[in-house]
C-alpha cells in the first residue's frame, strides 16, 4: 500500500499530468457517448452508461491489482443484472406503451 500524504502538486511537470487525465478522458468519453446515442438512441445509450461502476470495479481489479471482496462482487453482479433486465424485451415493450 502506498503511504504519504495528499499534498497540492508544486511542479508544473506534475500539474500536466493532473491536466492530462482530466482533458483526456473527457476527449475519448463524451464523443463515444455523443456517437453511442446517434447509432442506439439515448434510451439504450443512457442504459449503457449505467455499467460504468462495472467497469471501474473490472479495470481496477485486472490493471491496478485491487482486491474484490464479496460486495464488490454483489454490487457488480447487481449492475449487470440491472442492466440486463432493464433491456429485456419485457422492459422495452412496457417503455414503448408509455
Amino acid at each position: 500500500m502506498l503511504g504519504g500524504t495528499l499534498a497540492v502538486p508544486q511542479e508544473l511537470g506534475h500539474w500536466g499530468l493532473i491536466l492530462g487525465m482530466l482533458i483526456v478522458p473527457t476527449l475519448i468519453s463524451m464523443p463515444a457517448l455523443f456517437s453511442a446515442v446517434q447509432r442506439l438512441g439515448a434510451a439504450r445509450a443512457s442504459l449503457l452508461t449505467t455499467t460504468d461502476p462495472l467497469w471501474a470495479l473490472l479495470f481496477a481489479a485486472l490493471l491496478l491489482g485491487e482486491p474484490l471482496g464479496p460486495s464488490q462482487i454483489a454490487g457488480g453482479a447487481l449492475i449487470l443484472g440491472g442492466a440486463v433486465l432493464a433491456q429485456s424485451r419485457r422492459s422495452t415493450q412496457r417503455l414503448s406503451a408509455l
